[in-house]
């Protein structure tokens, strides 16, 4: 539900938590192949060094969710982070994203549905013993929330740390297929 506004906020998140605790130096972000092509963007857009997501279709062919927690392991010595942009809902790959990492954000839009959906995720981290560092918003309004912040930290049981407001112009450069740091740079 989130896409690439998620992405970015995620990052900021991550990256003002290493700030927080005195870790500055944490700038590389190593993004797996089965990720889009906006997360390549959202890295760089919050100032990360990162290695290049493929957006193939082959690739998404040949990923299985199932190696992904071995994969990780292997890279957790040689990166500051790993970003998973998992699929919506609790399938298979949103079990490997889970189980493969050591600390999750969840992203959600403050519509009752997709708070519904984060908050039966966050069980589920509970459930498996990884902690969920909070909520990030997208897509909110600037009036009339679907759900107000107060009720979603009640809902989900987690303290929202970041909310990104719906932009028109994200959708805009989405419909061009565009990053929008491109398509409208200022």
């Amino acid at each position: 539900n989130a896409g690439s506004q998620g992405e970015y906020a995620g990052l900021l998140a991550i990256q003002e938590y290493h700030r927080s605790n005195g870790d500055t130096n944490r700038n590389v972000c190593l993004i797996p192949t089965s990720a889009h092509g906006t997360n390549p963007a959202s890295a760089v857009m919050a100032g990360m060094k990162i290695v290049p997501a493929g957006i193939s279709i082959s690739d998404l062919k040949t990923c299985v969710p199932e190696k992904m927690p071995p994969a990780l392991a292997k890279l957790n010595n040689s990166s500051d982070f790993i970003i998973v942009d998992g699929a919506a809902g609790l399938g298979k790959e949103a079990f490997a994203t889970i189980g493969s990492s050591e600390e999750l954000i969840i992203v959600t839009n403050p519509e009752l549905a997709a708070i519904t959906d984060a908050a039966k995720t966050t069980r589920l981290c509970e459930e498996l013993g990884k902690p969920v560092i909070g909520v990030v918003l997208t897509r909110t309004k600037p009036k009339n929330l679907d759900v107000s912040v107060n009720n979603i930290e009640t809902l989900i049981g987690k303290p929202v740390i970041g909310i990104i407001p719906e932009d028109k112009y994200v959708r805009h450069a989405m419909v061009r297929k565009d990053a929008i740091v491109y398509t409208y740079p200022n």
